[in-house]
């Protein structure tokens, strides 16, 4: 759109991040309908705003309609990250809830590849034509799949549920009525009344408060801006080359080469998260974060004195801090959220980490601009990695709530999460919480 000269670059700053402001409604209404609706109902409902959305961005000739599009298909972003993580955990065996999990990580990191890499040759009314192709075919295949079983036994539907069990598991009735039984016994121990919440709510404030922190420094990491504008940062910064080779297109190419490397390496953080863990994980991962956003400004103001030798570092100092990204800090904000809050404030915990993670996407991707026009790129970057070393340190306030050993994802089980010296009620850890929170962590990608 700037390339072509539709939208300034002040106007360009506002689209980006009004992907971020329709997030943050489309998650709140999907809170909401994911209860009236259904997991099923919700879905469907998702795919109205995303192709209202696509098809304003495909007639669009000005900024207004532009601003409508982008703003719609985040409100459908948003329900879809909130309700689709729901209803995989509430569907998949435990068995498979692994697997599942990644797939629903990998499809979510996938999507940023794909589009740079069409964008490499199509137009962009063409590409906004062709997102919308995916959005028809999850509402066609939803009209298919069955109702959660835990929301029909919720509302009472309980036959309408060992149907669903059935369906999901192709097994005999008698069969489904052993699970069925399991979920009914826990929907009847974990019912919880608004008013309960909020009582609960002052127990968690100072660990929660932590949290806050760990999701405020993932966003002001700087990983949207990048992956936002990867194109037009990696141009600055190579002098219209990759990896010193003039003859590819630097900023497309280099774009392609980060969405690449953030595919491979989120998939390959969800094993280390559960053999080193959170702790560990979190504060190695922000200390390379730090080193490559160092590295990459200090190749950002030599470049100014004309040290064209150094035209290689930049993207992969840049690839080496997408990869510690997509480790660690990508997905464990959330899962530390899912230890810290009893089962009586999980739900209001996880939307307000969600809705403060989709804020500070909001603010960091709208002042881009502004803030490299007083610090140039390589004083941004180095302000970036600041946050990265602040973020690292951040554990040092959880001393319990990094302990989530590697069962995590086997079954519901328990921990003991203490916080100075004062024993915290043990929380209940389930895999749908688990599926919930590591999926939304990767509200970044859609470009």
């Amino acid at each position: 759109m700037l390339s072509a000269g539709v939208l300034t670059e002040d106007q360009a700053s506002w689209f980006q991040c009004l992907l971020f402001a329709g997030a943050v409604v489309g998650g709140l209404a999907a809170s909401s309908l994911i209860h009236l609706l259904g997991r099923k109902g919700s879905i469907l409902m998702a795919g109205i705003p995303f192709l209202s959305g696509w098809l304003c961005l495909i007639v669009a000739k000005t900024h207004v309609p532009l601003y409508s599009g982008r703003f719609l298909v985040g409100m459908g972003y948003g329900m879809v990250e909130v309700v689709c993580p729901v209803y995989v955990a509430e569907t998949v065996s435990d068995e498979r809830l692994t697997t599942a999990t990644m797939w629903l990580i990998l499809g979510d990191t996938s999507g940023t590849l794909i589009q740079y890499g069409l964008g490499m040759c199509l137009t962009t009314g063409t590409l906004c034509a062709i997102s919308t192709l995916p959005v028809v075919g999850m509402m066609i295949g939803m009209i298919f799949m069955p109702e959660s079983p835990r929301w029909l036994i919720h509302t009472g539907q309980k036959l309408r549920a060992l149907k669903s069990i059935q369906w999901l598991r192709m097994v005999s009735k008698n069969a489904a009525k052993n699970e069925f039984a399991e979920i009914n016994a826990n929907a009847s121990c974990q019912s919880v009344c608004y008013s309960e919440t909020f009582q609960e709510m002052p127990k968690v404030l100072r660990p929660l408060a932590a949290c806050a922190g760990l999701f405020l420094f993932q966003q002001f990491s700087g990983i949207t801006p990048l992956m936002f504008n990867a194109e037009w940062i990696l141009k600055r910064a190579s002098s219209g080359t990759v990896l010193g080779h003039p003859s590819f297109n630097c900023g497309q190419l280099s774009a392609v080469v980060l969405a690449a490397t953030r595919v491979v390496m989120t998939v390959c953080g969800l094993p280390l998260v559960d053999r080193l863990g959170k702790r560990r994980l979190f504060v190695i991962n922000g200390a390379l974060m730090t080193a490559s956003l160092s590295t990459f400004s200090f190749c950002l103001y030599f470049k100014h004195e004309e040290h064209d030798a150094l035209a290689w570092v930049p993207l992969v100092s840049l690839m080496a801090f997408v990869s510690a990204y997509s480790v660690a800090w990508s997905s464990v904000p959330r899962s530390v959220i899912s230890e810290i809050s009893s089962q009586k404030v999980k739900g209001l915990a996880s939307g307000i980490g969600a809705t403060g993670a989709w804020l500070s996407c909001f603010v960091v991707t709208q002042q881009f601009l502004t803030w490299y026009r007083h610090m140039d790129l390589y004083g941004l970057f180095l302000l970036y990695g600041f946050f990265c070393l602040a973020g690292s340190l951040t554990p040092a306030a959880l001393p319990g709530c990094f302990c989530y050993g590697k069962r995590n994802r086997e079954t519901p089980r328990s921990i003991q999460v203490t916080d100075s010296g004062m024993n915290w009620q043990q929380l209940t850890i389930t895999n749908t919480q688990i599926v919930l929170l590591i999926s939304m962590g990767n509200q970044e990608q859609l470009g």
